[in-house]
């Protein structure tokens, strides 16, 4: 019984969580668009520090899934590094396709 409790409660947490995560995003949103926030600098900064982070988070996973192989060889956290990877270089594959479509 205390298990389930508590995976009822992490998950409340977790959407109470995102809810007001969500909450926060859209005034954020709604006020920066009143007051001009969001401009074209705005966007070629978010833009490229997507861009660098993107490129370290490649090399990250990378190198986790070269630490898992050694360490574990082929195990469950190899098959998920690599689940995870490929998901990462498919969104990017999705993401330069609708990005050049837009060019």
């Amino acid at each position: 019984m205390s298990e389930k409790f508590d995976i009822v409660l992490g998950l409340s947490g977790f959407i109470m969580g995102f809810l007001f995560i969500a909450i926060v995003f859209y005034f954020n949103k709604k006020h920066g668009m009143k007051k001009r926030i969001f401009d074209e600098r705005y966007r070629q900064v978010h833009n490229t520090a997507r861009s660098k982070a993107w490129i370290i988070s490649t090399f990250c996973i990378a190198g986790a899934w070269m630490t898992a192989m050694i360490v574990e060889g082929a195990g469950f956290s190899f098959f998920l590094l690599t689940f995870v990877y490929v998901a990462h270089m498919i969104a990017y594959l999705i993401s330069a396709i609708v990005a050049n479509k837009n060019f």
